[in-house]
């Protein structure tokens, strides 16, 4: 299938600061002063490259039950013109960030305090809007979870397997990110183009 990924005209907010850098911050000892500065520094450096992108990426705080979650908008370009709008979550890997933000102190009280946050308990049968899940043939961390995930929604849905013979069968589809975005965005541009 040929891909249409070259040009999307999606608009996308990512939530949750970037990945510090420094070997310190994976630690997890939220007291080592090393952490808070490699963590600072790095969400510098994000903001700094996002004032050189054209359009530039702007920093947002996106209220949130009583709170507000950091985010960056990234605008498809200068137009002004309305789009659809993704909002994406790190996931797993900005796990040492996020206890800053969960105000927790050590990754043991941080993957306790994430607890109540799940999609089990008739939660994922609550998901109304079209869903993509997708399963890499070989992930390490999390096989199985994506079909068990997909068995439980009741909502529009699709299973997009990545395998190895495609180079993208490792956990995030890490061989062959382009292959995984293209045919990701080949997903949302049929699925946004039906419900319009």
């Amino acid at each position: 299938m040929a891909s249409r990924s070259s040009c999307r005209p999606y608009a996308p907010i990512s939530l949750a600061p970037p990945l510090a850098t420094s070997p310190a911050s994976r630690s997890g000892d939220r007291g080592d002063p090393r952490i808070k500065r490699a963590f600072e520094r790095s969400v510098a450096s994000y903001k700094a490259a996002a004032a050189l992108f054209t359009p530039a990426i702007e920093a947002l705080e996106i209220p949130y039950e009583g709170t507000t979650l950091p985010g960056y908008f990234h605008p498809a370009d200068n137009s002004g013109m309305r789009r659809p709008t993704l909002v994406l979550n790190n996931g797993f890997d900005g796990s040492a960030e996020e206890m800053y933000v969960a105000g927790t102190t050590s990754p043991r009280a941080y993957l306790a305090a994430m607890q109540p946050f799940h999609l089990r308990d008739g939660i994922a049968e609550q998901i109304k809007c079209p869903t993509l899940v997708c399963e890499a043939e070989k992930d390490l961390f999390f096989r199985g979870q994506a079909q068990h995930l997909f068995g439980h929604l009741t909502c529009p849905k699709m299973m997009m397997k990545f395998t190895d013979a495609e180079g993208a069968g490792a956990h995030c589809e890490a061989g062959a990110s382009r292959l995984a975005c293209a045919r990701m965005y080949d997903w949302l541009d049929e699925t946004m183009s039906a419900t319009k």
